[in-house]
C-alpha cells in the first residue's frame, strides 16, 4: 500500500540518482538496483540512473513494514506453490491406490448399497407374516396395522435418504402402498371338555 504523493513533500526532490536513495534508505547501491528490478523502487520516466524519490521511499517502507511483518509476496507465492504440490501429491495417491484396487467407483458402491436396501426392504416387508406365525394370536388386523407401519417407515427412509445423500437413489426402498382392508380373523370357539 503505498502512499501516493500529495506535493506535500516539497523539501525532497521528486527524483534522485541511485546513490542518492541508497544514502537516504541506508544501503549500498546494489541494493538499490536489486529493489528496482524487483518493481519497488521506481524509476523515472525515460531518465537512466535516476528513481522517483516519494513514491520509491514509500514503497522501499510498505517493503521492509510486509518483511518485518512476516508477509511478502513470496510468502503468498510459496503458499501456492504448496498447495498446488499438495493437490499433485493427493492426485498420485488416488491413482495408486485405484491401482492396487484400494479405490471402489461411485457405480461399485451405488450398486453394493441398492443390494442392501433391497434386502432390507425385502426383510422389513416379510415381518407382518412372520410374526403372526410365531405369536398366533395376532389377527390379520393386526398383521396389517405392522404392515402399514412397515410401508410407511420404508417410505419415510426413502425420503430422507433422498434428501440428505447426495446421488443417492431411493428407489430401492420406495413402496407401493396398497390400502388392504385387514379381516379380522376367526378365533376357534375354545372347546370345553365336560365329563
Amino acid at each position: 500500500m503505498a502512499v501516493k504523493s500529495t506535493n506535500d513533500a516539497e523539501f525532497l526532490p521528486q527524483t534522485c540518482k541511485v546513490t542518492d536513495l541508497a544514502e537516504m534508505l541506508g544501503v549500498n547501491k546494489r541494493t538499490i538496483q536489486n529493489l528496482a528490478q524487483s518493481g519497488i523502487i521506481k524509476r523515472a520516466p525515460r531518465q537512466r540512473g535516476v528513481y522517483l524519490t516519494l513514491e520509491s521511499l514509500n514503497n522501499c517502507f510498505e517493503h521492509y513494514r510486509k518483511i518485518a511483518a512476516g508477509r511478502t509476496d513470496d510468502d503468498e507465492l510459496a503458499d501456492l506453490k504448496l498447495r498446488a504440490q499438495l493437490a499433485d501429491t493427493e492426485t498420485k495417491e488416488l491413482k495408486r491406490d485405484e491401482l492396487k484396487g484400494n479405490v471402489l467407483s461411485v457405480d461399485e458402491v451405488s450398486n453394493a448399497w441398492t443390494a442392501v436396501c433391497m434386502s432390507f426392504k425385502r426383510k422389513l416387508l416379510t415381518t407382518p407374516s412372520k410374526l403372526r406365525g410365531l405369536i398366533p394370536h395376532l389377527t390379520t388386523h393386526d398383521q396389517e396395522t405392522v404392515r402399514v407401519f412397515m410401508t410407511e417407515l420404508l417410505i419415510e427412509l426413502g425420503e430422507e435418504v433422498e434428501q440428505g445423500v447426495i446421488g443417492a437413489n431411493p428407489e430401492p426402498l420406495h413402496v407401493k402402498a396398497t390400502k388392504r382392508k385387514a379381516t379380522p380373523r376367526k378365533r376357534a370357539k375354545k372347546v370345553t371338555h365336560t365329563t
